[in-house]
């Protein structure tokens, strides 16, 4: 009798300890989370030989953009989605660099290249003016 018991209290600790599983915890709601997609930009350069370049970055599900403008010891700029930034260059090839970032901080990066190029002075005439010893010369030009 008293092994009767002994086998009965073991084979109970027995399936206790045999019953019990790690559970698979899934969540299911993080499932469909990704980077951002679609990262893309409109460049508006402008043409009256100023440099100023404004920026609007898009992306499907970024919150937040860095726009890196490609000016070595430029800090780049975060801006929230929708937003435009302006930056004024000065005559040259740039790599701009956007980093989207989603909810989640998760990122996707487009990089596009920008030229941006002034127009020659033409027209280039001077002007004259001699008094003793000293000339004064006056330039004009178009696009100067």
């Amino acid at each position: 009798m008293k092994i009767l018991r002994l086998l009965i209290a073991f084979l109970a600790v027995a399936q206790v300890f045999t019953a019990c599983e790690d559970d698979v915890v899934t969540n299911y709601a993080l499932q469909e989370i990704s980077a951002p997609t679609g990262v893309a930009a409109n460049f508006a350069i402008t043409q009256d030989d100023t440099g100023m370049v404004t920026i609007t970055p898009v992306g499907e599900g970024a919150s937040t953009f860095t726009i890196d403008f490609g000016v070595e010891g430029e800090a780049p700029q975060t801006i929230n989605a929708g937003e435009s930034v302006t930056y004024t260059y000065t005559e040259g090839e740039y790599l701009v660099r956007i980093t989207a970032t989603g909810a989640t901080g998760l990122t996707s990066e487009f990089n596009q290249m920008i030229n941006v190029s002034f127009t020659a002075p033409e027209n280039l005439d001077f002007e004259t003016t001699v008094s003793g010893l000293t000339a004064v010369v006056t330039p004009t030009a178009d696009n100067a």
